[in-house]
């Protein structure tokens, strides 16, 4: 039994406690929106002109109608990919300034016409701005770092969150070829909408993986919001080891790459093991290529891949190749750099949307947002509802998951089993050890006392 006691200790199971906590108040999220389109405003349109010539041997530009109008459309669209991808690389590279990107993108003044959180106005100066890889320009409520306030919610229901009425369009002679990039690598058409992402309200975590809600035009969607929250003992228990609740992070040198997600000046993305993998992936591409992956995000201060550049487009995705199929690349590479976390905080939201009719509505709307930016294009009632993006996001319940762990049995459970044992069949008790002690050191007293005196 006392076999049996000590072979149960070193299994080293845990049992799970999943309670729920009801908290009020409780902190409102951090909330990203941006469009689904990198690429809207007039000097992308020409950004995008001035590559389309510069790619071009004969110098077309296939923004251009009329030089096109003779192109079957299937030839048009690998060259609009081509375009797009070169466009992406640079406006992601250290030498494109914040300037120059917030430029690609409407202001959130020409996006955002109605805001609210907890039936009180919000505006602009409640947002701050930020540069996605994928997406461009997005702005993030309640996401001040340094500020000490955040938004909090008293009262659950779509009555007392974030509502939203964003313009979502792009510049009128980009209509037919704005197109945007996703997480998985694939090129959607004519697709207008927004891109929700969700985070805790002091970081955010590499949307990377999920892409971030997707959210239609011309639709008004409720965004119902739960939490939960996972902390998970280090190994031997499971296979993190890395407590974020012990500040673990501060022991790390300057060399790691979970240093880098913590201490990184330029960004406030918390860590996890899959960002940290992808992180790993660009530090190698960079040793391999001079240059970093252009659709993902670098903590590193290096040079972007160019699209345009057949040398560099050639390594990064031979880089990928391997990557990806080599088994052991990660293992080797990545894992040893990047723990896995214990604490993780998930935020899961429910969706539901109706389609937006109010035509008399969306007359006011006419005048007052999408006369300036359709000048040549006669705006349509399907044009002006696809214009808009309606969102109301809020708790469902100002309660969480609290999901925990602790060690089924700890050492001193195991030293009372032992003890237990011992008592129960052979009445051994501590003072029973403690006489078996001095009856030992007795017996190596005598013996050097009795020896001496027999060889006398």
């Amino acid at each position: 039994m006392v076999i049996n006691a000590i072979l149960t200790y070193l299994k080293y199971d845990v049992a799970t406690t999943t309670r729920t906590v009801f908290e009020i108040p409780t902190k409102f999220p951090k909330i990203t929106i941006c469009n689904f389109n990198m690429f809207t405003t007039e000097f992308s349109l020409e950004l995008l002109k001035n590559l389309s010539k510069s790619k071009s041997k004969e110098g077309t530009n296939i923004f251009n109608r009329d030089e096109v109008k003779d192109i079957p459309y299937s030839q048009i669209i690998p060259k609009v990919s081509n375009i797009h991808k070169y466009a992406v690389s640079i406006v992601n590279s250290k030498n494109f300034s914040d300037d120059l990107r917030k430029k690609l993108g409407h202001t959130l003044k020409q996006i955002l016409f109605n805001c609210k959180f907890d039936s009180i106005p919000c505006y602009p100066e409640n947002f701050t701005w930020e540069f996605h890889p994928n997406y461009g320009n997005c702005f993030s409520f309640n996401s001040d770092l340094n500020s000490t306030v955040t938004k909090e919610s008293k009262i659950a229901g779509p009555l007392n969150g974030l509502q939203l009425q964003l313009f979502v369009n792009v510049h009128e002679n980009l209509s037919e070829f704005y197109y945007s990039y996703t997480e998985n690598g694939i090129y959607t058409f004519n697709a207008l909408g927004a891109v929700i992402l969700i985070d805790n309200s002091t970081n955010m975590i590499d949307h990377n993986y999920n892409g971030g809600i997707k959210v239609a035009s011309g639709f008004h969607t409720d965004i119902s919001i739960s939490r939960s929250f996972t902390f998970n003992l280090p190994k031997p228990y499971s296979n993190c080891d890395l407590d974020n609740n012990k500040n673990d992070y501060e022991s790390r040198s300057n060399e790691d790459l979970v240093y880098l997600f913590v201490n990184h000046s330029n960004h406030n993305m918390a860590y996890t093991q899959q960002s940290c993998i992808i992180q790993c992936y660009q530090f190698n591409t960079i040793k391999r290529c001079n240059c970093s992956h252009p659709f993902y995000a670098s903590l590193f201060e290096d040079r972007v891949c160019e699209s345009n550049n057949p040398k560099d487009v050639s390594c990064y995705q031979q880089s990928w190749i391997i990557f990806n199929k080599d088994e052991n690349f990660i293992e080797k590479n990545c894992l040893p750099l990047c723990p896995l976390e214990c604490n993780q905080t998930y935020f899961e939201a429910k969706l539901t949307n109706l389609r937006l009719t109010g035509w008399n509505y969306y007359l006011n709307l006419i005048n007052k947002y999408l006369s300036p930016l359709f000048i040549s294009t006669q705006i349509s009632r399907d044009t002006a509802i696809n214009s808009f993006v309606s969102l109301n996001i809020f708790y469902d319940s100002l309660s969480y998951t609290l999901i925990s762990e602790r060690p089924q049995i700890d050492f001193i459970s195991l030293l009372g089993n032992i003890g237990g044992n011992l008592g129960l069949f052979l009445g051994v008790s501590f003072f029973s050890l403690c006489e078996l002690v001095v009856a030992f050191i007795e017996i190596l007293c005598i013996k050097k006392i009795i020896v001496p005196v027999i060889r006398l």
